[in-house]
């Protein structure tokens, strides 16, 4: 009995000092999330979101009402990346219907909303992209260029493209800046030109991605969006460099803000940034704190909150406020967080409240 006694009481010890061990770790889980963002003593002069049909319009016009929304970015997908477009291809009525829902009515109603249509090079034809940007010119604020993210695109060499005649974001811009100049009234009918950059770049193709955001700029665009931050590190060294540029220091930045509620989420935007999270330090940790806010909290809402902030900190250190033009919201499916968000950071207390 004595001896039963004694290993049932060492039992219990190590079974103190185990949770004792687990509830200290995870008291720096919780220092490393955050669970409410704090309210901002600033506020961006454009808050713009991408924009799907998965969003429900309503959400999107409450927010507009409360300055919280601005400009609506709308993809430019390639085709096989929807389904719902070889639907509407194969059963055009379905397309037909669609446009006279509710949706599409709300939609109408957004006169005051900067409307930003991209335009993505992909695997298309100059002819292509040419008939593209001048049907968007007429029903848009602005063009955002981007050279695209197929992943047919990434598979043809750089040298293949200008054999075969691929076009990529500086061809377009120029293409499309032209066509600005030759307007009647330039003020009055011009779109504005946006094109994109990536922050996350590695050391060695750092002087790259400076020259060729300067080439955009060349080329005719007056505001370049960031891809999202996802190497904290790759992030700091870029916007140290583009304070170094003349050009770039001239120009308007709208910083993108990625949603990660799972580290499957933030891997996918790693692929599109080129960010090798295996030998990218600052990949892996934004990959670990991820993974520590899902054990806290399974539903993902944690760890978009805890990323939010720590991404608006880094945007309030790195980013002269001259050239901050804004920032750009990438939902993809957590739209839903979207507006709680914007509210706690940057709402009137009335609208605050909603969240």
């Amino acid at each position: 009995i004595s001896s039963f006694c004694s290993r049932q009481g060492s039992h219990v010890r190590r079974h103190k000092v185990c949770r004792w061990c687990s509830m200290s770790s995870l008291g720096e889980k919780v220092q490393n999330v955050v669970r409410t963002p704090r309210k901002r003593a600033w506020s961006p002069e454009t808050i713009s979101i991408e924009y799907s049909r998965k969003i429900p319009a309503l959400v999107m016009h409450q927010l507009h009402r409360e300055n919280l929304l601005h400009a609506c970015i709308r993809p430019d997908l390639p085709l096989v990346a929807r389904f719902s477009d070889i639907a509407n291809l194969v059963f055009p009525q379905l397309e037909a219907g669609r446009k006279n829902s509710t949706q599409h009515q709300v939609e109408q109603s957004w006169p005051n909303i900067f409307s930003v249509s991209t335009v993505a090079a992909q695997i298309r034809s100059s002819a292509a992209i040419s008939r593209k940007v001048s049907s968007l010119r007429q029903s848009s604020d602005a063009l955002l260029i981007v050279s695209g993210s197929s992943l047919v695109r990434k598979l043809v060499p750089n040298g293949i493209r200008r054999i075969i005649g691929m076009s990529d974001s500086v061809q377009i811009l120029s293409s499309a800046n032209s066509e600005n100049s030759q307007e009647e009234d330039p003020g009055k009918n011009a779109v504005e030109l946006w094109a994109v950059v990536n922050p996350n770049v590695s050391a060695q193709q750092l002087g790259h991605e400076i020259q060729r955001a300067e080439e955009k700029v060349r080329a005719g665009a007056t505001c370049l969006i960031s891809q999202p931050c996802l190497d904290a590190a790759a992030s700091r060294q870029f916007w140290s460099a583009v304070k170094k540029s003349e050009l770039l220091a001239q120009c308007g930045f709208i910083c993108g803000l990625g949603l990660f509620p799972s580290e499957r989420s933030a891997r996918f935007w790693m692929m599109l940034t080129d960010v090798d999270h295996s030998s990218s330090k600052s990949g892996s940790e934004l990959l670990k704190r991820i993974s520590e806010s899902k054990s806290l909290d399974a539903s993902g809402d944690l760890s978009v909150r805890s990323e939010w902030e720590r991404n608006l900190d880094q945007i309030e250190e790195q980013i002269e406020s001259a050239n901050l033009r804004g920032i750009h919201i990438m939902p993809v499916s957590s739209w839903r967080r979207v507006a709680p968000l914007l509210r706690a950071s940057f709402g009137s207390p009335s609208s605050f409240d909603k969240a």
